[in-house]
This record gives C-alpha cells, sequence and structure tokens, in this order.
C-alpha cells in the first residue's frame, strides 16, 4: 500500500449536525432506547414510552421526552417535531453527537437520516481539516507542524493502523481531552511509531503503539494501551506524564527509557500499568505502582530519580535458558536495580525486593527504605541480597520494617534506625 502524507491543518468551518427521526410505528406502552455515545466510548440512553395511538401524537412524546432529559450529551442537542419526524441538532454548531437506537419494544419503530454531518475546526473527521482533502487511512504519515487548532471530536480512530504521527513543536494545540483520548495505532508500515515533541498543554492518546518518542512536553501527556519501547529524551520533556501500558503483545513494554529531561518531569506508571518491563533513567522522576513483569531490570542514574509506591517494584524474578543462568535463575549484570552517580532510588512499596541472585547494587547516589510500607501479615520488607559500594543506604526513619540481613557494605554508608544493630550484616567470602 502506498503510503500517504496528511497533515492536520484544522480550522474548518463549524457546520451544526443535524439528525432526523421519524416514528413509522408504535403503539401504547411500546418502547424507544435512544443511545448517544460519548467521545470517550461511554453511553448515555433514554427510554421514551408511547402512551398515545397516532404516530403524530408518538413523535410529539418522543421529542418531549429527549428535550426533557438532563444527560449531559441529551442536553448539548435541540428537538423539533413536525408530523411523525423528529430533527435533532447540534446546540454547539461543529460539535458531533453520535445517537443511535439501540432497542424498541412491542410494536415501536423508526427510521433514521443524518441530513447533515457535522463539521467543524477540532473534528478529526472533517476533511476540510486535512492537507489531503481526506481523514487519514492505514499506513499514513500523519503530521502535526503548526497551529493552535486542538484536536477534541472524531477521536475514536482506533480501526486505523497508521505508518506514523508526528506532532513537531510548531504545533501548539492540544489532542483529546480530560475524559476522551484520541485512539489510534501506530503499527503499520515500516516506522511503526509515534514522536511526541508539540507545543500543547495537554495531550491524551491510546492505542497500539509500537515505538513513542518523546522530545517535549509542556504540561500534562496521557499515553495508554500497547507499547513496545518508550523513550523520553531531552530538556523540553517536562511536566507530568502518565504512562499506562494496560495491554500486551509481544511480552509488553521492552523498556521504559529517560535520557537528559528536565528536572520538573514526573512519569507515574499507574497500578493499571501491568505490563512494563525494564526500567533505565538518567533525569527526572519516575513513579512506579506496579510491579514489572518477571526479568526486569532498573539502572537509575546521574540525577534520575526511581520511586517504586504502592505495591509496586522491579521483578527481577523468574528463569532465564541462556548459558549465563545458572540452574536457570535470572542474573541481572551487576543487579536487578542498580544505582549509580547521583542517581536515587525509593522504596515506598509494601513488596519486597525480587530477584534471581543481586536485588539491588549501589554505586553512588542514594537508595532510600526510609519510607517503606508495611504489608499485612508480613509487615518486615525484605530487601534481599544488596551490595553498597558507595553512596548511602538510608534504611532508618520507617524502615524499623526493613530487614537488612543480607547486606553487603563494601564502601558506602547505611543509615539506620535509633538504637539498630547491624546483626547479619557482614561481607561475603569465598
Amino acid at each position: 500500500m502506498t503510503t500517504t502524507h496528511n497533515r492536520w491543518i484544522g480550522g474548518a468551518t463549524a457546520v451544526a449536525q443535524v439528525r432526523t427521526t421519524t416514528i413509522t410505528g408504535a403503539a401504547a406502552g411500546s418502547t424507544i432506547t435512544t443511545r448517544i455515545t460519548g467521545e470517550d466510548g461511554s453511553h448515555q440512553e433514554v427510554v421514551t414510552t408511547m402512551t398515545n395511538s397516532t404516530l403524530a401524537d408518538q413523535a410529539t412524546i418522543y421529542r418531549n421526552t429527549l428535550a426533557a432529559s438532563s444527560l449531559s450529551e441529551f442536553s448539548r442537542l435541540t428537538y423539533t417535531v413536525d408530523g411523525t419526524a423528529v430533527t435533532i441538532t447540534a446546540s454547539t454548531a461543529g460539535r458531533p453527537f453520535n445517537m443511535s437506537i439501540s432497542g424498541t419494544t412491542g410494536s415501536a419503530n423508526v427510521s433514521n437520516a443524518a441530513t447533515t454531518a457535522n463539521a467543524g475546526p477540532n473534528d478529526w473527521n472533517t476533511t476540510a481539516n486535512w492537507s489531503q482533502g481526506s481523514i487519514p487511512t492505514a499506513d499514513d504519515i500523519v503530521y502535526f507542524t503548526s497551529g493552535t487548532n486542538e484536536v477534541l471530536f472524531g477521536l475514536n480512530q482506533s480501526g486505523v493502523n497508521l505508518d506514523q504521527m508526528i506532532i513537531g513543536p510548531g504545533y501548539s494545540g492540544n489532542i483529546g481531552t480530560a475524559d476522551a483520548a484520541l485512539r489510534i495505532n501506530c503499527d503499520a508500515g515500516g516506522e511503526k511509531g509515534m514522536t511526541l515533541g508539540g507545543s500543547g498543554r495537554y495531550y491524551n492518546i491510546e492505542g497500539d503503539i509500537e515505538n513513542v518518542f518523546v522530545t517535549k512536553n509542556l504540561g500534562i501527556l496521557k499515553l495508554g494501551n500497547k507499547f513496545q519501547k518508550v523513550y523520553f529524551a531531552g530538556p523540553d520533556v517536562g511536566g507530568r506524564i502518565i504512562l499506562n501500558c494496560s495491554a500486551s503483545d509481544n511480552g509488553g513494554c521492552e523498556f521504559v527509557k529517560v535520557s537528559g529531561v528536565a528536572r520538573n518531569c514526573v512519569i507515574e506508571i499507574p497500578s493499571t500499568s501491568v505490563f512494563i518491563n525494564d526500567i533505565f533513567i538518567d533525569s527526572g522522576r519516575i513513579d512506579l505502582s506496579v510491579a514489572t513483569k518477571p526479568k526486569a531490570k532498573a539502572i537509575v542514574t546521574n540525577t534520575g530519580v526511581l520511586c517504586v509506591k504502592d505495591s509496586g517494584k522491579i521483578d527481577g524474578s523468574g528463569t532465564i535458558s541462556t548459558a549465563a543462568s545458572s540452574a536457570g535463575v535470572t542474573h541481572h549484570t551487576p543487579a536487578t536495580i542498580t544505582v549509580m552517580g547521583g542517581g536515587t532510588y525509593i522504596h515506598e512499596s509494601d513488596q519486597d525486593l525480587a530477584s534471581g541472585e543481586t536485588h539491588l547494587a549501589l554505586f553512588g547516589g542514594i537508595a532510600d527504605f526510609s519510607k517503606v510500607k508495611a504489608r499485612n501479615g508480613v509487615e518486615v520488607v525484605d530487601l534481599g541480597t544488596v551490595e553498597i559500594y558507595s553512596g548511602t543506604l538510608k534504611a532508618d526513619g520507617s524502615a524499623t520494617l526493613v530487614d537488612l540481613t543480607s547486606v553487603t557494605n563494601l564502601g558506602g554508608k547505611v543509615a539506620l534506625p535509633t538504637n539498630a544493630t547491624l546483626a547479619g550484616f557482614v561481607k561475603r567470602s569465598g
């Protein structure tokens, strides 16, 4: 298939959407259920129960029932009746609605006609908003290069598999809303990726996206669904980022790499993001609230901060079938969690460190266990095998809940709770 390059222009003239529903059959007691599906995929329904015998009377009842609804989607529309036909019009030109009849009972029956299609400056489905005069289709490369026109409507593009979607710094509009993501895939063609480098303040995007490159973020960025490789790179990446890898193919997100981002960049990986593997971070902060997939590892260096919260953990346990394995146990070199330079690892979780061999190695920086969370029934968090070559292991504060019996200090510092002892805190031999 030939790749088409299509650029978002936006700014199309707004046209109010109009739909007509004609009552073609109804008797007293029969019902018509009308549904409006929102941009986020949720729906609202209004049930009309017929009470009179003539079709014109039924049309008036139908119109009155819809107009009386306080549901948000229905209240954005206006309703008029002429004989047996009810005309439904968007109150705001350029804001589409997706209405259907989801069910009828008895002899109720209707016919529907979309008499005027929506068009508007913020609607993905408006052809005038695109440089090619048509909306993007499979294998296209889509560009956002300039302008401020936001993408707020026509957000369900989940059936489209793009080659690439590229948002450049010259585009300062927003994409998606707080309630609804742009649902689109970048898993076709050769590149299979999305580059997010725009100057907007809000992006909400979900899809099967092979490779994600974030080079700029000024506000809030939400990324959801399937990813293979995720990169956050450069000093223009700041703000708040929510990475929710909630679905998987080929084992989930292979890695998350964070390099050279702004100090105020916070990447949240929530408890629903269950397909995360390796994490590498040298700047900014990651808050991890979920257990990674088994065999994962983390490297934290420079000014990077990795904070494991709630019931999250870097799960380096599991088996591998390579010559480097011993009895099938995973061996991460030098450790499942490695902290170097000025990096900081913070453990606020109720989970033990999990690894097949060395759980944590500290080559400078800080590993902070002073705010660990007690786990019901177990209480104490086990650090497992820890090696400290330089840097500081903070085990004071709440760390009376930390088991230090397999910690080996080879040249760093350990901050302990008041009156604590180092029972079992010895160097290895052999």
